[in-house]
């Protein structure tokens, strides 16, 4: 028989060796319960519905894991039906206790009747507050916040990068996976896309920026503008000039004061060289006349006057401007006859002006840029 004092040495010691059955017995327990090798148990913490499973390491197979449960429970009070259950693992921090403040954050799983969902969950109560939920890093000196859910946005504090087959984009998709937009870095631009009809706004890495929407699209309201291939004007001095230019790209040189272009191999003053007027070649049925010139060798001029055409003359009108006048796009023409639609004619890129919403007659100039 062991001395009290034996057992208690035992007990303190870790060393069984000469104690009872029954002691050995009771040390196995105490023992199997922080013992992660042992089989995992299950133990109900009294006056609560929390279910909390023993962390459990496993080297079945060679691949060693580690395990925590929290089972929802199996039936739910509180005028719940027995069918609604939740599993929450919760980290609360008690603010006042006398005014039952408390703030939560809950990892959960539920199954209700009206919500089947998982999560992360904020909650308070009384004094408590709904505090920002975020992602940071601590290397023992300082603290950095990567990304934040407030009550009312979101924050992320570095770049988001979504690599795709070697480039950074965004894709969204509609509900069947099709691609309907793209967001990201493409080639030489970074690009924002409508896939369902290509228009496109694309910001180059020499600062040119083209804003493209394809003429099939068919709304010309009298709010809209739009805008294909058209490079977008600048304020720049002469001695810092657009690195590697698109042909056609302008800006307004503050050192001239004036607006210059580039046209492939040099920069043009677009004040330089203005044409006389140009008398152009009327399809049969047009009445009226249709002048055109260029201006500073990158634009050129159309005037209207009293041009009109009573029906559409479609692939049997004769071309209007020779090919070094034509516009590398299609031009709209705005004006009114007998209804209030405000497009009513179009130039297209072989340079025909032909009719785009019923009969035509304007007259006024159109500017536009050469292809």
């Amino acid at each position: 028989m062991n001395t009290k004092e034996e057992v208690l040495s035992a007990l303190e010691t870790n060393d069984k060796s000469g104690i009872i059955p029954a002691i050995n017995e009771i040390f196995r327990k105490n023992v199997a319960m922080v013992d992660k090798h042992y089989e995992t148990k299950s133990y109900q913490i009294e006056g609560e519905d929390t279910i909390v499973y023993r962390i459990k390491r496993d080297e079945t197979d060679g691949v060693p894991y580690t395990v925590l449960e929290v089972a929802s429970p199996i039936n739910s009070n509180n005028g719940y039906s027995s069918n609604d259950t939740e599993a929450t693992l919760t980290l609360m921090r008690e603010i006042d206790g006398d005014s039952g403040g408390a703030e939560f954050v809950d990892f959960f799983n539920n199954g209700y009747e009206d919500s089947r969902k998982m999560g992360v969950r904020i909650q308070s109560r009384g004094a408590g507050a709904l505090r920002d939920f975020v992602f940071e890093f601590n290397d023992g000196n300082f603290i950095k916040e990567v990304f934040k859910i407030a009550t009312n946005y979101v924050e992320l504090q570095n770049d988001l990068k979504i690599k795709k087959d070697g480039r950074k984009i965004i894709n969204f998709l509609d509900g069947n996976g099709a691609l309907e937009y793209q967001v990201g870095k493409v080639s030489d631009r970074f690009m924002v896309s409508n896939a369902n009809n290509d228009a496109s706004i694309e910001i180059f890495d020499n600062g040119y920026i083209k804003v493209y929407t394809p003429t099939s699209v068919g709304l010309y309201t009298d709010d809209m503008v739009y805008i294909n291939d058209l490079p977008i004007s600048t304020i720049n001095s002469g001695s810092i000039r657009p690195a590697n230019p698109i042909i056609g790209q302008q800006f307004f040189d503050t050192t001239i004061s004036k607006t210059i272009s580039w046209n492939g191999s040099t920069w043009l003053d677009n004040s330089e060289v203005v044409e006389p007027w140009k008398e152009a070649s009327l399809a049969e049925g047009v009445t009226g006349s249709l002048k055109y010139r260029k201006v500073g060798g990158h634009r050129v001029d159309m005037c209207f006057e009293k041009y009109t055409m009573t029906h559409d003359m479609g692939d049997d009108a004769l071309p209007l401007l020779p090919e070094e006048y034509r516009p590398g796009y299609t031009v709209y023409i705005w004006g009114d006859k007998n209804s209030d639609i405000s497009v009513l004619a179009k130039l297209s890129a072989d340079g025909r002006v032909v009719m785009a919403n019923g009969p035509f007659s304007y007259t006024g100039i159109v500017t536009f840029a050469l292809k």
